[in-house]
């Protein structure tokens, strides 16, 4: 063989190894026998320091243990791994992490090892720090006081534990499921879907208020907005944030409650004020008109109409004693101080006693009260106290509210299950649409023109009916009259 083109090859491979852009080094016998440039230069060492401190002296004292039992088990022929990172120290004491490859190579009459190795340490730190931000990410995700959810066609990729938490779930249950499972009504999830997709397209967010359902079947409010992850693309992915509204629209629902109960209760005072200026100003100024004819005229008058204005000034004290006793009563049933005490009562002599009661306070009226208690036990367990609050009420009521006259029917049914009482008349009746409010404080309906009245009898005996665990109806028709149906 010609020399010559030897020398070439080897001068050509010489270069080539100098060259590399990776360190090069044959170990023999725990020493370096060979390193190239790009070795020297990793390792900050010149070819002469590394031949004669040993290949160890550059391994991190950590590692040392570790390389020299895996290159023990290389000689020995045993299979170790033959890639792997490494720390060096250097000579002005940095640590450098390096990427190894080692394999099995002839060196002279001896194996030996042929390393390379490049200076990863910055891969290695980027990755560290990569690692890092993700851990911290992960942990600021997982404790966020918000449900967020990564979503790709509206199955669940990723869950933080708040909305594991939030749903009932755990966070390996929910990652690839559809969302149809957290809604009650699929159709309702579908419509969603298209309002949500429409937003996304448009806008690349999307926000509203919805019902999820947990995992016990509970209902419950969140806000959700939703953002994609490529502007504009929904299919590309939608990251949610979930933020449990319940207790929230509670308290709101609760604010407007106690609002319309204060507005509720300001309308009520003022119905009262009105009520009472009217109710009480009528009988005032009739007795005070009556006692200054009897001031002023005692002695010119004859004796029959002097008692004739004492009676007036008595009636005029009684209807205002009458009032007064109802707003006490319903000052007690709202109190929840009105008691029931049932006993054997005679049901016919006290419905007797309230038709002849009833008509002895309307003199005047033109109605007639007829009866029917054919259909009814003599005894039963009631409240005399409250019969008399619920039907002397309601006679009352349908003979003031009958001034054309007519026909009042008070009948009375047993049957085992309950005792049936209804009052009916032929009166004004009252407009349907204030039905609901009847047996509300203070109301009285639009028709009822100049009768006189306070607005407090049928909610002192919707509270009696109620004590009694009974209940009452009403069918009525303006100019047609109005019957009243209770059930004790």
């Amino acid at each position: 063989m010609n020399p010559e083109p030897l020398e070439v090859e080897l001068a050509r491979l010489r270069a080539i190894v100098e060259r590399c852009g990776e360190g090069l080094v044959v170990i023999q016998n725990d020493q370096f026998v060979f390193a190239n440039n790009r070795a020297t230069e990793l390792l900050q060492s010149s070819r002469e320091e590394m031949m004669a401190e040993g290949y160890l002296y550059r391994i991190h004292p950590e590692d040392r243990p570790w390389i020299e039992e895996r290159r023990k088990q290389r000689l020995a022929g045993q299979e170790v791994p033959n890639r792997y990172e490494v720390r060096a120290l250097l000579a002005n004491g940095d640590v450098r992490w390096l990427d190894i490859g080692v394999t099995m190579i002839p060196w002279g009459d001896a194996p030996a090892t042929l390393t390379f190795f490049s200076d990863v340490t910055e891969r290695k730190q980027a990755h560290a720090e990569l690692q890092r931000a993700s851990v911290e990410r992960e942990a600021i995700l997982h404790n966020a006081l918000v449900g967020i959810v990564l979503s790709v066609d509206r199955h669940n990729q990723w869950v933080n534990d708040k909305f594991a938490e939030m749903v009932g779930y755990s966070r390996e249950e929910l990652i690839g499921v559809s969302s149809a499972m957290l809604h009650a009504d699929r159709d309702v999830w579908a419509q969603l879907g298209r309002e949500q997709r429409a937003a996304l397209v448009a806008t690349g967010t999307s926000s509203s208020v919805r019902q999820l359902k947990r995992r016990n079947g509970e209902l419950f409010w969140v806000h959700m907005e939703g953002q994609c992850v490529r502007k504009n693309d929904p299919d590309a992915g939608v990251i949610w944030t979930f933020l449990d509204i319940t207790e929230r629209l509670k308290a709101e629902q609760d604010t407007q409650i106690a609002l319309e109960q204060q507005k509720e209760l300001n309308t009520l005072r003022s119905r009262f004020v009105a009520m009472t200026s009217h109710e009480f100003r009528t009988p005032l100024s009739t007795i005070l008109t009556s006692a200054e004819l009897l001031k002023y005229y005692d002695d010119r008058l004859p004796k029959a109409e002097k008692l004739e204005i004492i009676k007036t000034i008595e009636d005029g004290v009684q209807r205002m004693k009458r009032m007064l006793d109802r707003v006490l009563l319903l000052g007690k049933v709202e109190a929840h101080m009105l008691e029931f005490r049932p006993h054997a009562v005679n049901l016919l002599q006290i419905c007797q006693e309230l038709v002849e009661d009833t008509r002895t306070q309307h003199p005047l009226s033109r109605s007639e009260i007829t009866t029917d208690f054919s259909q009814t036990t003599a005894m039963g367990m009631f409240d005399e106290k409250l019969l008399h609050h619920i039907f002397g009420n309601l006679l009352s009521n349908a003979l003031k509210y009958s001034p054309q006259g007519g026909a009042v029917a008070f009948s009375v049914v047993s049957t085992p299950e309950h005792t049936v009482f209804q009052v009916s008349d032929q009166g004004i009746g009252i407009p349907p649409d204030e039905i609901p409010h009847l047996f509300e404080s203070f109301h009285r309906a639009s028709n009822v023109g100049d009768i006189q009245g306070t607005g407090l009898g049928l909610a002192i005996v919707k509270n009696a009916v109620d004590l009694h665990g009974g209940s009452i109806q009403v069918t009525s028709a303006p100019g047609l009259g109005t019957t009243f149906t209770v059930r004790l």
